[in-house]
């Protein structure tokens, strides 16, 4: 993020302050280390901790966590922003976002240039870079911060969403060109990897992923496997929120229909809700988690 990341903050405020950093970890109750990442630009704080130093610095005068809290939560929505450009596949988002992106990437940062890089490398195949070519670039990148794993170990990472991303590219890349052995081990241990199942990328990729390895059991005529998939898909729906509130959503819509006179909206959402009551039964008896 340029000279505006909060370790950059951090470190020039520390020293106009002439805090040592062994000082400002026992004043803040972390490890010197800690204080030592965040100001190389390793990690970001934890909320504790960036108020307990903003409290500290804050004790000298000086005032700065406002403006760099800003500049956290702004790097992290742009960073968001991006792999959902990704995901989706849309060139022209990625180009807008990419834009952004350059503006608060700090070039040093090998985990910055991760996403820079992939990001241009996705525009690169939506204009025709062959997949072959793709593959071998997307593993590239992966290597620039960390090894590339094996198959059989992508179930057990620590997974940053850039390197999940990655890893589902390059699977898809290989249904392309129909190495379905290989898209089959990526997509299943990504599926099985343990990154927090409750956020909203999480749940969509893995919507994604079981969407896309359901279609290859199908070709393969791999029905017992699909079935098992389906049970996994249908369940992860049925208790997500989301979809209650949609349904809540088009009763609203409904009373609109009546008070509105529009009669065919009416009785089209009447059809819709009593076919979905005799499906939602249906599958609650079938795949609701015990």
């Amino acid at each position: 993020m340029k000279e505006c990341t909060y370790g950059h903050y951090l470190r020039r405020a520390r020293k106009r302050a002439n805090i040592t950093q062994e000082r400002l970890a026992e004043l803040t109750s972390c490890a010197v280390s800690t204080i030592s990442r965040i100001e190389a630009g390793e990690e970001n704080p934890r909320a504790r901790t960036f108020y307990a130093v903003d409290d500290v610095l804050g004790s000298y005068g000086l005032e700065y966590g406002e403006h760099t809290l800003d500049i956290l939560s702004e790097g992290r929505r742009v960073r968001n922003e991006l792999l959902e450009a990704i995901h989706i596949g849309q060139l022209e988002k990625i180009e807008n976002v990419l834009e952004k992106f350059q503006h608060l990437m700090d070039m040093n940062n090998k985990k910055h240039l991760q996403y820079y890089m992939f990001s241009h490398l996705e525009t690169a195949r939506r204009r025709g870079m062959p997949i072959e070519e793709f593959i071998e670039a997307s593993v590239a990148i992966y290597q620039s911060v960390k090894s590339f794993p094996g198959y059989d170990e992508i179930a057990d990472l620590q997974l940053r969403k850039i390197e999940y991303t990655i890893l589902m590219k390059i699977a898809i890349a290989y249904i392309e060109i129909e190495e379905t052995v290989l898209a089959k081990h990526i997509i299943h241990g990504l599926i099985r990897n343990p990154m927090n199942s409750n956020s909203c990328f999480r749940r969509d990729r893995f919507l994604y992923l079981t969407h896309q390895l359901a279609k290859l059991n199908m070709v393969e005529s791999n029905y017992a496997e699909t079935v098992n998939l389906l049970e996994e898909v249908f369940s992860d729906l049925l208790n997500d929120g989301r979809y209650r509130m949609l349904y809540l959503n088009l009763l609203v819509q409904q009373e609109i229909c009546i008070r509105c006179g529009d009669t065919e909206g009416e009785m089209l959402l009447d059809s819709f809700f009593l076919s979905s009551k005799r499906l939602m039964e249906y599958m609650f008896r079938k795949y609701k988690r015990p």
